[in-house]
C-alpha cells in the first residue's frame, strides 16, 4: 500500500514540476492566443454569412471563448496550489472569480452590440455589465495585494 502512496505523490510531483515549467506557461499563453483567434475567425465567417444559417456570432464570442479557455487552465492550477498554501489558493480562488466577472461583462455587452443607441434606457441597461467589469479588476486588485501581502509574511523568518 505504501508503495501505491509513493507512486501517486511522485506522479504528482512530476505533473507539477511540469505544470509550472516555463514550457508550459507559454504553451497554455499559445493555445489561448490561439483559441482567441479561431473565435475571430469563426465571428468574422458569421459576419459575411459564411457559416451555416442560423448561426450568428459576434466579436465576443472570441473573447468568451478565450476567458474560457483560460478559466480551465487557472482550475487546473488551483489544484496545485492546495496542497501549497491556504494563502495562495484563496488568491487563486479571487483570480478566478474575477476572470469569471470580467467574461460575463464581455458576454453581456456582446449581446448589445447589433443594437447599440447610446440613449438614457441603454446606459441604464449597462449598470450591470459596468459593475461586473469594474468588480473584476477590484477583485483583481484586492487579490494582488492579498498576494503580495501573504507573501510578505512568508518571506520573514519565524519568531
Amino acid at each position: 500500500m505504501r508503495r501505491i502512496f509513493q507512486y501517486q505523490i511522485n506522479s504528482y510531483d512530476k505533473f507539477h514540476l511540469l505544470w509550472e515549467s516555463p514550457k508550459a506557461s507559454k504553451l497554455i499563453s499559445n493555445i489561448v492566443v490561439i483559441t482567441f483567434l479561431i473565435g475571430l475567425l469563426v465571428a468574422l465567417l458569421s459576419h459575411f454569412d459564411l457559416l451555416p444559417s442560423g448561426m450568428q456570432i459576434n466579436i465576443f464570442f472570441s473573447i468568451e471563448l478565450a476567458f474560457n479557455v483560460l478559466l480551465i487552465f487557472e482550475a487546473m492550477s488551483l489544484i496545485f496550489l492546495f496542497p501549497n498554501s491556504v494563502a495562495d489558493s484563496v488568491g487563486k480562488q479571487f483570480e478566478i472569480i474575477s476572470l469569471i466577472l470580467l467574461r460575463d461583462a464581455f458576454k453581456e455587452f456582446g449581446h448589445y452590440l447589433d443594437d447599440l443607441e447610446w440613449n438614457k434606457d441603454f446606459l441604464v441597461e449597462m449598470i450591470p455589465i459596468i459593475s461586473d467589469a469594474f468588480g473584476a479588476i477590484l477583485v483583481f486588485l484586492i487579490t494582488g495585494l492579498f498576494l503580495q501581502g501573504s507573501t510578505a509574511f512568508s518571506d520573514h523568518p519565524k519568531l
